[in-house]
C-alpha cells in the first residue's frame, strides 16, 4: 500500500516494462522514502509452467539488462551502494534463461563457474548436466 503522493513524487509504473515494472517502481520509491515490510504471508502466488515471467526468461533477462545497463549510465549512488547484489541478479537471470531456452555449451558451463553465489553455482551445474526433457517435466 502507498500513500497517493508517493506516486506524485516517485512517477507510476514504466509502460515500457512488461516484467520488471514492479521492480522498477519499488527501486525508485526506495530511494525517496523508507518503508515497513512483512513477512506474513499475505497472498498465495501460483507458480505453474505457463507463468509469463517463465515463459519469457529472455525478456526477464534483457529488461533487467537493460535496468541495470541504465542505472549504471545514471551513476545512480544508491545503485552502486548495492551493485554486488545487482549484478548477481542479472548473471542469475542470464544463467536461467540460457539452461532453459539455449544449447549447453562449454562457454556456457564456464558462465556458472564465475558465478559467485555457492548455491546457485550448484543448482545450476544439476540443471546443465540435466537433459531438458526432464527439466521442462519439473517446471
Amino acid at each position: 500500500m502507498f500513500k497517493k503522493k508517493i506516486l506524485s513524487q516517485v512517477g507510476y509504473f514504466n509502460n515500457n516494462l512488461n516484467i520488471i515494472g514492479d521492480f522498477d517502481f519499488m527501486m525508485r520509491v526506495s530511494k525517496m522514502f523508507s518503508a515497513h515490510a512483512t513477512n506474513r504471508p499475505l497472498i498465495y502466488y501460483r507458480n505453474h509452467k505457463n507463468n509469463f515471467s517463465k515463459i519469457n526468461t529472455k525478456m526477464f533477462y534483457n529488461e533487467y539488462k537493460n535496468w541495470y545497463l541504465y542505472q549504471l549510465k545514471k551513476k545512480d549512488e544508491y545503485f552502486y551502494k548495492n551493485i554486488s547484489f545487482f549484478k548477481m541478479k542479472l548473471q542469475t537471470l542470464e544463467l536461467k534463461h540460457l539452461l532453459l531456452n539455449e544449447i549447453k555449451t562449454l562457454a556456457l558451463f564456464i558462465k556458472i563457474l564465475k558465478h559467485p553465489n555457492f548455491f546457485i553455482k550448484i543448482k545450476y551445474f544439476l540443471v546443465f548436466f540435466i537433459p531438458k526433457k526432464i527439466i521442462n517435466l519439473l517446471q
